[in-house]
């Protein structure tokens, strides 16, 4: 896959906007779309290890370099339950784990993530 389908793919299944992802990474939504849609082609090194960090992943899986999958466990497991959940209940669940995302990539003053 490419660098712009793994970033897309791996925003949308973390449930972050384009803002979420250009906030973390110190750019405009307007860059992380044009990263997205293949526009913007050459990123960046330094951009391309905060976009990692972003999304929790490594910069292998974000180039597509790496086969292993971005999923956690974890997310697997929730993503299976999930669809067998009512919408409301469905949109309750994303809702808790973006508060619980953002709580967990939100290290006091440094603003990292944890060790």
């Amino acid at each position: 896959m490419a660098f712009k389908d793994v970033l897309k793919a791996r925003r949308q299944e973390l449930g972050m906007t384009l803002e979420d992802v250009a906030e973390k990474v110190g750019v405009s939504r307007a860059t992380v779309l044009r990263w997205e849609s293949g526009e913007i082609e050459s990123v960046r090194s330094d951009k391309i290890a905060q976009l990692a960090q972003a999304l929790s992943m490594s910069p292998a899986q974000l180039m597509g370099w790496d086969n292993e999958p971005a999923s956690t466990p974890t997310y697997t497991i929730l993503s299976r339950g999930a669809r067998q959940l009512r919408e409301d209940q469905q949109k309750q669940l994303l809702d808790v784990a973006r508060a619980l995302f953002k709580e967990a990539f939100t290290d006091g003053e440094r603003g990292n993530p944890p060790q």
